[in-house]
């Protein structure tokens, strides 16, 4: 049985740096998985930012969530189920404090189809389709806003040439899908059924070849500005 607490901002950015293809923290909470003891995984989640984001998009407005799965990354060693399991954990602690549903991506990019999540249950509802733009950076697949992040701006080839100055090598590389998954997480089972049948116009089939995924159209419910 895995047992979950609270990780410390510092030991979930060491975890992470180590263990996740990213190399970092990415969120605002850090959960650590144990099994008699000892560390399984580490699982970290944020608040979505956005009032036009999933909830708006996806008419989940009435539940309380909207936050989201940022990182998963497992011991080396750790048993195959390890990820799906810690997630799992981590979601009755926030069910127990209110959160009726959270989301995550999966990374096609990385080979990444939401395995973890399916074996959850989730609810497959399509694509990032609306991020055209991806970087490399010294070989390896980063987001957008990590790139922003690091340099203050992602203005072509400014950025490029800031990045070079740095000692790192910048690269415009072919979007590829991240894949949005919605899990219904309430702990009373109610609101559970209430969230998945909200979903119920969205759901998509799994994917089962992060090559094969055809883009979803982007839906954008910001209000338009007034004439």
């Amino acid at each position: 049985m895995i047992e979950v607490s609270a990780a410390s901002r510092a030991d979930a950015v060491a975890w992470f740096a180590a263990h996740h293809y990213t190399g970092t923290f990415g969120g605002t909470r850090a959960f650590d998985c144990r099994v008699g003891g000892r560390r399984v995984a580490l699982v970290a989640v944020g608040r979505g930012g956005n009032r036009f984001g999933v909830a708006d998009k996806l008419g989940l407005t009435a539940w309380p969530g909207d936050v989201e799965i940022t990182r998963v990354a497992c011991a080396p060693d750790a048993p195959k189920n390890t990820a799906s399991e810690a997630v799992a954990a981590v979601l009755r602690m926030l069910a127990a404090e209110g959160v009726s549903w959270v989301f995550t991506y999966a990374d096609t990019a990385q080979g990444h189809v939401g395995t973890i999540y399916q074996a959850l249950n989730g609810v497959f509802v399509g694509t990032d389709c609306r991020q055209w733009v991806n970087f490399a950076l010294d070989g390896k697949r980063v987001a957008k806003r990590m790139v922003a992040g690091r340099f203050g701006h992602t203005r072509w080839p400014e950025v490029q040439i800031k990045a070079a100055a740095a000692g790192q090598q910048l690269e415009r590389v072919s979007w590829m899908p991240k894949l949005l998954y919605v899990i219904p997480c309430a702990s009373d089972a109610r609101d559970r059924r209430a969230v998945r049948k909200a979903l119920a116009a969205f759901s998509l089939p799994y994917p089962k070849d992060p090559l094969a995924v055809a883009p979803t159209p982007y839906r954008n419910h910001r209000p338009k500005a007034a004439a």
